[in-house]
């Protein structure tokens, strides 16, 4: 399995999805947690403001899996990749 949008792990392991459609705060808790386990030492501030980045990151890299024009509420895992549905 691989993550959704941008690949942020390298293969299967602790992180690896569970199903190929996330949603946005399922993405930022996954980048949480690897920046955690890596041991990142920062302030809060600079903690919250690298993980909103990163999520922005990896989210920018992913479509809906919803029809368009679809509304997209923040509870329903709809992102993925191409290399998802490829798979």
């Amino acid at each position: 399995m691989t993550w959704p949008c941008r690949r942020l792990h390298h293969g299967p392991g602790p992180h690896a999805a569970a199903s190929s459609a996330w949603t946005q705060h399922t993405v930022q808790e996954h980048i949480a947690r690897i920046t955690t386990e890596h041991g990142v030492q920062a302030t809060p501030a600079e903690l919250r403001e690298f993980i909103s980045l990163a999520t922005k990151l990896a989210v920018s890299d992913c479509f809906s899996v919803l029809p368009p024009g679809a509304p997209t509420p923040e509870h329903v895992a709809h992102l993925t990749s191409l290399s998802v549905i490829a798979a």
